[in-house]
């Protein structure tokens, strides 16, 4: 640790992240002070050829999710934000994708977030959209989506894709 130290008091622009901005090392500074990315969940649920969405309060159709609640895992989070926003229980099959707010183009007020995004299956519940969550809540049908994000465009396809029998990996966001 003592020649990193040097070499970062010699050479600062060794120590600058990728947009060029200098960072402190992580050993200077505390846990409190350590700034990652935030982790929300989205779901995927597609029903006899329709998807479920939610309207958000900018106006914009997306997926139902949110932030990740401390103290539950992302599959809990997931069952939890689709309930809270729609009235439906979903039962969640797997793992659609990871994706990275600074690769995909998403509405994130500025934040570096990673959405875990997953498939579902509507289990129960009455769709009952909840007007402090959103704005609203419904079913398209896949070839008539209202225009949505393409990031939320995306994670529909790769859901699409599993449902209809692809052998699909996890998208993984990655800056080349």
């Amino acid at each position: 640790m003592h020649k990193l130290f040097q070499l970062l008091l010699s050479d600062p622009s060794a120590n600058k992240d990728l947009t060029g901005s200098f960072i402190k090392p992580r050993f200077m500074i505390s846990e409190e002070d350590y700034i990652t990315p935030k982790v929300s969940v989205a779901t995927v649920a597609i029903d006899n050829n329709r998807v479920l969405l939610v309207k958000r309060s900018n106006d914009l159709w997306s997926l139902p999710g949110g932030y990740a609640d401390v103290g539950r895992d992302p599959i809990q989070n997931a069952v939890k934000e689709v309930r809270e926003e729609t009235g439906l229980d979903v039962a969640i099959s797997q793992l659609i994708g990871v994706y990275d707010s600074n690769v995909s183009e998403f509405p994130t007020n500025g934040r570096h977030v990673y959405t875990l995004t997953f498939l579902g299956q509507v289990v129960g519940g009455v769709l009952t959209p909840d007007p402090v969550e959103t704005n609203g809540a419904a079913f398209f049908n896949i070839h008539e989506l209202p225009t949505i994000p393409s990031m939320t465009h995306l994670q529909i396809t790769q859901g699409i894709r599993i449902v209809g029998g692809d052998s699909v990996k996890p998208q993984v966001d990655h800056i080349n």
